[in-house]
């Protein structure tokens, strides 16, 4: 959604009609990104172009890894490590908050030495559809180790 000047809102690409001579600041949002906005400066019979690039919301954007027997390590990216999810349980979850949208390699193993060596990899997808506080993705099953 763009807007202008806080008040006339339009779905992208947006065509808006203003005074000219004058700054007008315009904002963009949409689900799963963060805000974007920006001042220009528009002269009377002209026409200006905004681009926007909107940066993935790293609070909404979220997978969900469920780990059954509980205990062990989870990664995704081959970095981002969880250390004893659902430890002394049947089973256990973790988020992975600021995914990007697409396939990312994840795993579990029992111990630092399995993480290390990349055992058990298998690929979460992301869809661009971002579900903010829920879960996406792929579960890991438990037969991968």
């Amino acid at each position: 959604m763009a807007c202008l000047d806080s008040g006339s809102c339009d779905i992208t690409s947006a065509s808006f009609t203003v005074e000219g001579d004058t700054w007008h600041k315009v904002t963009v949002t949409a689900k799963g990104y963060q805000p974007w906005s920006e001042d220009v400066y528009v002269t009377s019979d002209q026409t200006i172009m905004v681009l926007a690039y909107l940066d993935l919301d790293p609070n909404v954007t979220v997978v969900k890894v469920i780990i059954r027997p509980g205990g062990g390590i989870i990664w995704l990216d081959n970095s981002d490590c969880r250390a004893n999810v659902g430890a002394n349980s049947t089973s256990g979850s973790t988020l992975f908050k600021g995914v990007s949208e697409g396939y990312h390699p994840a795993g579990k193993s029992r111990s630092w030495e399995g993480h290390r060596s990349g055992n058990c990899a298998e690929h979460v997808h992301c869809p661009g559809d971002n579900n903010p506080g829920g879960a996406t993705g792929d579960r890991l099953d438990p037969g991968l180790c």
